[in-house]
């Protein structure tokens, strides 16, 4: 099965991959405005199926939650123990390394919160995903998923990122069958979705791939991307209702 252990991110020093999955205003936008404001109970514990380098983990143990992360990559969970013990959380997470289809919790049925959060697009097989939230979420539990959205907006950071698939709204409303409630909306339009347009085209123009190293080696580069792009995807949110996103949401209550 191709997992998230096959991500070319995964090759490179500790710094570019916590710049790139911590620190990005992007994913950090899905944690923090999408993921996050759905956790509404006081105490809870949450499930983060292909957790890697530990953005959700610290994000729900920052809330006093209990949270499991897994992750088959050992080089992404080193980064998450670290962080989560220079923040002082570390007993209320646990780490486990293992393919997430294969995980089975030690008392089915005792999570309130799960997160697929950039996870499913990665794997051949990601029904089993969806199936194995569904076992481990209690009555009412939510399920929480961020993927990206459209085959038709297939781009060079999909192949470096190891991606084996984009979904349609279609395609992840009939994954979650199992599921009482579901939510479903895009996000990423119109600014994210142009960004990512005209970088690919500038990779095009250079024939190369994408480099995560030289992409954030200018500390000024980095600085403006981050800022201008946390204020691009707040205006992008009012967009939310549209087909067009570069990414979906999906909320499915068990």
């Amino acid at each position: 099965m191709k997992t998230l252990g096959k991500m070319k991110l995964y090759r490179l020093s500790e710094k570019v991959i916590n710049q790139a999955q911590n620190q990005d205003p992007f994913f950090n936008y899905l944690t923090y405005s999408l993921v996050i404001p759905y956790f509404k109970l006081k105490k809870a514990k949450v499930l983060d199926l292909g957790c890697g380098a530990g953005r959700n983990l610290l994000a729900s143990a920052r809330k006093g939650y209990k949270v499991t992360g897994i992750d088959i990559n050992s080089k992404a969970l080193a980064i998450a123990r670290k962080w989560v013990s220079q923040e002082g959380l570390s007993g209320r997470v646990t780490i486990i390394k293992r393919d997430l289809t294969k995980f089975k919790g030690k008392s089915r049925g005792s999570y309130d919160y799960c997160i697929l959060q950039e996870v499913i697009e990665h794997l051949a097989n990601y029904q089993k995903a969806f199936d194995l939230a569904y076992k481990e979420l209690k009555k009412g539990g939510i399920l929480i998923i961020t993927t990206p959205n459209d085959p038709g907006q297939w781009n060079l950071l999909d192949d470096y990122a190891g991606h084996v698939r984009r979904f349609t709204t279609d395609e992840i409303r009939l994954a979650l069958y199992k599921f009482s409630r579901i939510k479903i909306y895009t996000v990423g339009f119109p600014f994210h979705r142009l960004g990512l347009y005209m970088y690919n085209l500038y990779l095009k123009s250079r024939s190369g791939g994408h480099n995560a190293s030289l992409f954030r080696k200018n500390r000024w580069f980095v600085k403006f991307y981050s800022i201008t792009g946390s204020l691009l995807l707040k205006f992008d949110h009012l967009f939310r209702f549209t087909p067009w996103g570069t990414t979906i949401l999906a909320v499915a209550v068990k």
